[in-house]
């Protein structure tokens, strides 16, 4: 049955990934939606069951909100091509219908309680597969120019959100969906100007979220003071932990630092000087908590002699493709130059 519902998760991005029509792009989203809808009330509980309904709840009333502004279009031009999408009126409700998909502010409401309410294996898949979908259909309208000031307003809230709202968390998840939130804000600050570099920055991105949510599952931490007693039990996933840490908050010379210094230089380059300035400002702040959680977990406590019930320095063997993962979110800084000529973009 699992497998069954995978596969669907599976066919359902894919569809949608390489559908040039609106009417197949949101059957291939429907069916992605409920086929993971099961998979995350697994295993029962309150929690999962009110994580579930918060995003049904959500997912639907986007996926209503595109089918119906895509019918709206077809009724005005005739046309279901999503590259011949020229309603101004369609084009704006379906790409907030995306953003609340992705869970940008200041349509994020749902995305820190339903991480909090799901197990570290779902957070990685709603994290990471989930977003696919539709960034390739927001990347694919990014060009219509009357989508600018959405982006540029949605980008620079969405950071300073993310930001702000990580600041007071004890819980890992949501620290990790109010990263989301920042991450994904920078992502959308530059679609309209460079596909490439969006695409670019979205790879980089769900390297470096798949390995910390891979070390959180390894480490079995859904706090910060799992975080803290980690180092007992096996120090090198706690030492992976705390550069996977500062490689996501962006700090140089890891590879989370290239995310946010080409996207700069593209903003730069096309005059957004106040927009780019917004944009480093909150990313400073979700670099704060970030340097203080790799603190807490690196300084205060290890190494130490804990009483604490268990296996003493318990072995975790990662697979062969964690561990490049691994390393190539916190070491690919060095490479940025060639990863910028194969996807042909000039900073």
């Amino acid at each position: 049955m699992k497998l069954t519902l995978f596969l669907g998760v599976f066919l359902g991005t894919i569809t949608t990934m390489l559908s040039s029509s609106w009417f197949i792009a949101w059957l291939g989203l429907e069916i992605n939606m409920m086929a993971i809808i099961p998979l995350m009330m697994n295993p029962i509980s309150q929690r999962s069951l009110e994580s579930s309904a918060k995003y049904f709840i959500s997912q639907a009333v986007a996926s209503s909100t595109i089918i119906l502004a895509s019918s709206w279009n077809w009724f005005i031009s005739g046309q279901w091509i999503i590259s011949h999408t020229s309603d101004n009126f369609s084009i704006t409700l379906i790409s907030l219908a995306l953003l609340l998909k992705l869970g940008l502010a200041p349509l994020h409401f749902w995305l820190p309680e339903v991480l909090q309410g799901v197990n570290l294996q779902m957070g990685l898949i709603i994290s990471t597969w989930q977003k696919l979908a539709p960034l390739t259909l927001l990347i694919q309208i990014a060009s219509n120019t009357g989508l600018k000031p959405i982006f540029i307003f949605i980008s620079v809230f969405s950071v300073l959100i993310g930001g702000f709202g990580g600041l007071n968390q004890t819980q890992l998840r949501k620290l990790l969906a109010y990263s989301s939130i920042s991450h994904l804000g920078w992502i959308v600050g530059v679609i309209f100007l460079s596909p490439s570099l969006s695409w670019l920055t979205t790879l980089i991105y769900l390297t470096i979220t798949y390995s910390t949510f891979v070390i959180l599952i390894e480490l079995n931490s859904t706090k910060i003071s799992d975080l803290m007693f980690s180092w007992s039990k096996t120090n090198w996933s706690h030492s992976k932990c705390i550069l996977i840490l500062l490689s996501l908050g962006g700090l140089p010379p890891f590879t989370g630092f290239f995310l946010k210094l080409s996207i700069s230089n593209e903003l730069l380059s096309n005059s957004l000087i106040s927009m780019t300035i917004l944009l480093m400002l909150g990313s400073l702040i979700s670099l704060f908590f970030y340097l203080r959680l790799s603190f807490i977990t690196s300084l205060l406590l290890a190494p130490t002699n804990l009483q604490i019930k268990g296996s003493w320095k318990t072995h975790h063997y990662s697979n062969l493709l964690n561990n490049l993962l691994f390393l190539f979110s916190i070491f690919l800084l060095p490479l940025s130059p060639l990863m910028l000529s194969l996807f042909h973009i000039s900073l």
